[in-house]
C-alpha cells in the first residue's frame, strides 16, 4: 500500500510566475485537492520573458 504526504499548508515560492507549472504543479494541485491550503510567492513581477507579440514590460507586470 502507498502513502501519500499531504501537508495542511504548503507555499510555493518561485522566481517566475510560470515556474511552479514546470515544476511543482501536479504535487501541489493533489495536495490541493486533498485539502491542503497552497500560497504562492512569486519573486519578480514577470514583467519579461514573454514571447507575445506587442506585449511590453509595463502590461506584463499588470494585475490581471
Amino acid at each position: 500500500m502507498s502513502t501519500f504526504y499531504v501537508p495542511e499548508s504548503a507555499m510555493v515560492i518561485t522566481a517566475h510566475p510560470d515556474d511552479a507549472e514546470f515544476s511543482s504543479a501536479g504535487t501541489v494541485a493533489r495536495w490541493i485537492k486533498a485539502g491542503a491550503r497552497v500560497a504562492y510567492v512569486l519573486c519578480t513581477s514577470g514583467d519579461a520573458g514573454i514571447d507575445e507579440p506587442g506585449m511590453t514590460r509595463e502590461r506584463a507586470a499588470e494585475n490581471p
